[in-house]
């Protein structure tokens, strides 16, 4: 009798109501539906955590453990948060077997981080000729229309170094590429006087009548800075 009055009875009835009534099989099989869900999403977290680690894996120069990644199906062109690809951190990181192997997997030797950096750029940015040449053999160096190789030139030229000039036109930068006022790397060496800047720029096709927005051309720059033997030059490299 006590157990028949008592306000806890109402739990194992509304429990045997429960398992008798027709809504349990539409929710047993929502419940099925989202366990299955579950198991998807956590197969995609799983092969996500795997390209991060492919990131860090190459950023490390681990070529082994990035190879059986790889060939577990971690994709080649994965994306941290900013946009790096596992070429673009193997070449920063200077890991040359690292960039062959993914090359030789299909990585895309023309991507772009979210800072518009492309590999090429990344493999200028490290110093690395090797890593440099690799992917321009991938097919890297393809800049397009690249507004922040063009800026590096500029500058580069205009400071005289002529290491970081001859790897930018390399990594695919246009050698005649122009600044806001229409200047290009030319314009700046000569204005400058950087006589070996300039020479290796006209080797590279770079066009001495390129003019700026002011209508002035590489021997106006020149002349404009008082370097009277390098507008001589250019006369000469003109008429050649």
């Amino acid at each position: 009798a006590w157990w028949w009055c008592h306000p806890w009875r109402a739990k194992p009835t509304r429990r045997a109501w429960w398992w008798c009534h027709p809504w349990r099989a539409t929710l047993t099989r929502r419940a099925c539906v989202t366990s299955s869900t579950s198991l998807r999403l956590g197969a995609c977290r799983l092969r996500a955590r795997g390209a991060i680690a492919a990131i860090a894996l190459r950023a490390e120069g681990h070529a082994k453990t990035c190879r059986l990644l790889l060939d577990a199906g971690a994709p080649v062109d994965c994306r941290d948060r900013w946009g790096q690809t596992p070429l673009i951190e193997a070449v920063a990181a200077k890991h040359l077997d690292c960039v062959e192997l993914l090359l030789e997997r299909g990585a895309d030797a023309s991507a772009m981080d979210r800072g518009g950096r492309r590999v090429a750029l990344a493999a200028v940015d490290a110093e690395s000729d090797d890593c440099l040449a690799a992917v321009v053999a991938g097919g890297g160096a393809d800049a397009g229309d690249d507004v922040a190789g063009a800026t590096r030139l500029c500058a580069a030229a205009a400071a005289g170094d002529l290491t970081l000039v001859e790897r930018l036109v390399r990594a695919g930068v246009a050698v005649d590429a122009a600044d806001y006022d229409r200047r290009t790397a030319l314009h700046l060496a000569a204005a400058e006087g950087r006589v070996a800047v300039v020479m290796k720029l006209c080797e590279h096709g770079a066009d001495i009548r390129f003019r700026d927005r002011w209508g002035h051309d590489a021997i106006d720059a020149a002349s404009g800075g008082g370097h009277a033997d390098l507008v001589a030059q250019l006369h000469l490299l003109e008429k050649h």
